[in-house]
């Protein structure tokens, strides 16, 4: 059975997917600050080992530090976020080492909206991160000028 994980920021979004989900009668289970961190074990665990539970909803803040998701091969981010870091803490939860399935992205992103700027400010931060990592590299390619005017436009 394919298992999947949904990232949102918010909880509402989830309790509008939880909904639909319940009305599909698809069983999920549940991860974020409004749960105990008891119950979080819990679902968790349910979420590993219950054959009748196939979704995980997870607010990607509580999902982005050390978690082991690998159980699913599918991962969901709801909207994007201002810091790309985030969303890639809480996919490494499921691309840890350990994982044995090939792992499927989805990232929902409105056509029209923000979150288009969102994005294009996530690939600008990653960039500039790029450029500061690693300067001896950059600076060495015959490119460097032309990136280097790029990256200070990226700072006004």
């Amino acid at each position: 059975m394919t298992l999947h994980v949904v990232f949102s920021f918010w909880t509402s979004t989830l309790d509008l997917i939880a909904k639909g989900l319940s009305q599909a009668s698809i069983t999920h289970a549940r991860y974020d600050g409004t749960i105990s961190s008891s119950n979080r074990s819990l679902a968790l665990e349910s979420f590993r080992k219950d054959k009748n539970i196939s979704v995980m909803l997870m607010t990607i803040k509580c999902a982005a530090v050390g978690l082991d998701i690998t159980a699913a091969s599918r991962a969901y981010i709801m909207e994007p976020q201002w810091n790309p870091t985030v969303e890639e803490q809480a996919l490494a939860r499921v691309h840890r080492m350990g994982q044995t399935k090939e792992v499927t992205t989805v990232r929902f992103v409105m056509e029209g909206t923000f979150e288009e700027n969102v994005v294009e400010t996530q690939q600008r931060k990653r960039d500039l991160a790029e450029l500061l990592l690693s300067p001896y590299q950059h600076a060495k390619s015959e490119h460097s000028l032309d990136r280097l005017r790029y990256f200070r436009s990226l700072l006004k």
